[in-house]
């Protein structure tokens, strides 16, 4: 299932996005899409694999604060976001800022109706240019993808 689902994955990405990412300082698209990535998403998958986390991994996305719940018995990770929109809708820059760490993480995101995919680099690494430097497999990249949790009623 993982290898199926991270092969389309890998092939709508590519459908998404081919070449650069050109970003945009675009203040409307910045806040509509940032509005639109609000909510609660869950990992269906990550090449994320620890001990020290659950296999489904939670983001609670609220303004410009995200809640990053790696282990249900463990308090959230707290960290501020901020999206930089390329010209093309529905991807682009994402910068992540953790309290502990000085640096800013760089990383690059796709937001295709419910589903988000998160490119994220570690702390002080520079921003990829395109998506496919992101393909490989390197651990000091996360990578992952993320479905939007419907509320319960």
């Amino acid at each position: 299932m993982n290898r199926t689902l991270l092969l389309i994955s890998l092939t709508m990405l590519s459908l998404i996005m081919n070449g650069e990412v050109p970003l945009v300082a675009d203040d409307n698209i910045a806040q509509k899409t940032t509005k639109n990535i609000q909510g609660r998403w869950g990992s269906i998958w990550s090449n994320m694999d620890s001990c020290k986390m659950d296999k489904k991994q939670y983001f609670q996305f609220a303004g410009d604060q995200v809640h990053i719940t790696f282990k249900e018995d463990v308090e959230p990770f707290k960290a501020q976001f901020k999206l930089i929109p390329s010209a093309e809708s529905g991807n682009g820059g994402v910068n992540f800022r953790y309290p502990s760490i000085p640096d800013i993480s760089k990383g690059l995101y796709v937001l295709k109706g419910d589903t988000l995919m998160l490119f994220i680099p570690d702390a002080g690494e520079p921003r990829p240019r395109e998506i496919s430097a992101y393909l490989k497999l390197d651990e000091n990249i996360r990578f992952l993808v993320l479905v939007r949790e419907k509320p319960t009623k």
